[in-house]
């Protein structure tokens, strides 16, 4: 049952191995680096979504004061600007 896999491994020698494992390290260590920026993008994009959100809904309160409505009337009008 047990399978020999002595011949079906790649021969290399102790340096290039020790060069393939430094590589793939460096290779996972940027990948984590190119992860953790991204996700810190993400944020800054979601915060950046929330700031515009929230001045789209001060112009509109200040444009319908300036209509003359009134504040339940301004949260009425401004779902149709959604």
């Amino acid at each position: 049952m047990d399978r020999d896999y002595s011949g079906e491994a790649e021969k290399i020698d102790q340096k290039a191995a020790a060069y393939r494992i430094t590589a793939e390290l460096r290779f996972y260590r940027q990948f984590a680096g190119i992860q953790k920026a991204t996700e810190q993008a993400r944020q800054q994009l979601s915060a950046l979504d929330m700031f515009t959100a929230q001045k789209q809904q001060a112009l509109l309160n200040d444009e319908f004061a300036g209509q003359g409505c009134n504040g339940s009337r301004n949260s009425e009008l401004s779902r149709f600007c959604r």
